[in-house]
């Protein structure tokens, strides 16, 4: 079973439990916020709606947002980012900004993203981190590139090299310009390096491009990194969600983000329209909808911290589908996958 349950030590003295699922804030995609009377930009206003950043174990926020105030004031974030309300998390993932920098909306996503996004580039991300207190405990996405997998681990570990105290994140990308999913026959030569880092991550849309196709790769990464002696836990971003989230983890994913808890409405284990709850939950129709809204948000995280839990039973009772409200569907595409996996090892 490829389920992994534990508690991770990295190298700097930071632990995480897995598995980790892990809300994302962004001002991709998202309005600003009247919070108190004042507009705020989303990250910021979500992080005040919801009394800091401590509102559950693990927060992704992006490098994009701190350098152009996004999640809070600029100059107070770099006076002192320990003391900012996101230092309250436990665990703290800074993510490069490439997904806020990037125009264009994702597939399958929502909207349409029509803004302009700022200045953004490599020299701006290192800056930005650079200029955050140096006792930041949290992890750190080095930046994207699409270049071969060799020159991609050989950039970040120069990163991180002089940034030792994050717990380090490369996040592979395709090889390529015009590549939009991984090749894992070109990863497996050089996967014994990814040793160099704490945490491996891919993006779920860049695993492939069917549900099948996404959980068949990462398991073969999950397979080959293991059979290199790499204990870095996989994190999926972008994936987190009701259905999928415990697909990725039975396959070899240890932490999952996501922003589908501020976009939909968890509701019997299933992501569905939002505004739709406020006609199923008994008094949301007469409540004002900003308010439903938050408080659906605001469910949407307890329901996460319950996924946890049944992530853990479904990995302590050896992959038992059982323990999901919808474990029918999630076994009849585990067995798909499995199935896929056993035809191309005989091959």
């Amino acid at each position: 079973m490829r389920a992994c349950s534990r508690e991770v030590f990295f190298r700097n003295g930071i632990s995480i439990e897995t598995p980790l699922l892990v809300p994302s804030l962004s001002s991709k995609g998202f309005l600003d916020l009247e919070v108190e009377g004042r507009k705020r930009p989303a990250p910021a206003g979500y992080t005040e709606t919801f009394g800091g950043a401590s509102f559950i174990d693990s927060l992704l926020i992006s490098a994009y947002d701190i350098s152009h105030a996004k999640v809070d004031d600029a100059a107070a974030l770099y006076d002192d980012f320990a003391r900012s309300p996101y230092s309250q998390t436990p665990f703290l993932i800074i993510d490069n900004g490439w997904y806020e920098a990037t125009p264009g909306s994702d597939f399958g996503q929502p909207y349409e993203e029509n803004r302009d996004p700022e200045p953004w580039g490599e020299q701006r991300f290192e800056a930005t981190v650079d200029a955050l207190s140096g006792d930041i405990r949290g992890a750190l996405v080095a930046w994207d590139r699409t270049l071969p997998y060799p020159a991609q681990i050989t950039a970040a570990q120069e990163f991180f090299a002089t940034r030792p105290g994050f717990v380090s994140t490369l996040l592979l990308k395709p090889t390529g310009d015009t590549a939009r999913l991984h090749r894992i026959a070109e990863l497996i030569p050089v996967v014994r390096d990814l040793r160099a880092f704490d945490i491996v991550g891919v993006t779920e849309k860049e695993l492939g491009n069917t549900i099948t196709k996404r959980l068949v790769v990462l398991a073969q990464l999950h397979d080959a990194m293991r059979e290199a002696d790499v204990e870095a836990p996989i994190h999926v971003f972008g994936g987190l969600d009701p259905l999928f989230t415990p697909l990725y983890f039975a396959f070899g994913a240890e932490i999952v983000d996501g922003l589908s808890w501020l976009r939909y409405a968890y509701h019997d284990e299933m992501s569905v329209y939002r505004d739709a709850m406020l006609l199923v939950e008994e008094g949301f129709p007469d409540k004002r909808t900003p308010l439903a809204i938050t408080t659906i948000q605001a469910r949407n995280l307890d329901f996460l911290l319950a996924l946890k839990r049944l992530l853990k039973l479904f990995h302590d009772e050896d992959g038992n589908w059982a323990v999901f409200q919808r474990g029918d569907i999630l076994r009849r595409v585990a067995a798909g996958v499995d199935g896929e996996l056993g035809r191309r090892r005989v091959r």
